[in-house]
């Protein structure tokens, strides 16, 4: 899974509930999300230095060789092997959400759950509108 033109907005280790919370925050509609690692947790800071707003083109989220979750703030990256000059963060457990300027969990809104994204139809030569409708799990 990859996660495109967010920003580290900011990390906190809490070392008595062993979590490491990582603060999101996209680069438009004011979206911020919060990745909450738990359990044997461990990352590797490195600044990242991805474009000059510090935006991250690209992020993975996948499984490690230990299957722990891992977050790395590069794309299309290799989770088992994680370099040493990348900012990432890893547990055995993982939870997520959207969250309002308060830190607080919100709904996801539907223009997240229910997109319209514009593709190139080759065959007619023109951008066509297609929906998408993801669903909760």
């Amino acid at each position: 899974m990859e996660i495109h033109d967010f920003r580290v907005q900011k990390i906190a280790y809490l070392p008595e509930n062993e979590e490491i919370d990582l603060y999101l925050e996209y680069d438009s509609y004011g979206i911020r999300l919060l990745l909450k690692f738990i359990e044997n947790v461990s990352m590797n800071f490195v600044p990242n230095d991805d474009y000059e707003a510090d935006w991250l083109s690209g992020a993975t989220i996948g499984l490690n060789a230990k299957n722990q979750i891992v977050w790395a703030a590069d794309e299309d990256l290799e989770v088992k092997k994680l370099p040493s000059y990348l900012l990432w963060i890893v547990g055995d457990k993982f939870r997520y959400a959207l969250i309002d300027e308060s830190d607080n969990p919100i709904e996801i809104p539907n223009m997240i759950l229910h997109q319209i994204h514009s593709i190139y139809d080759y065959e007619k030569k023109a951008y066509v509108d297609e929906k998408f409708d993801y669903e909760l799990i």
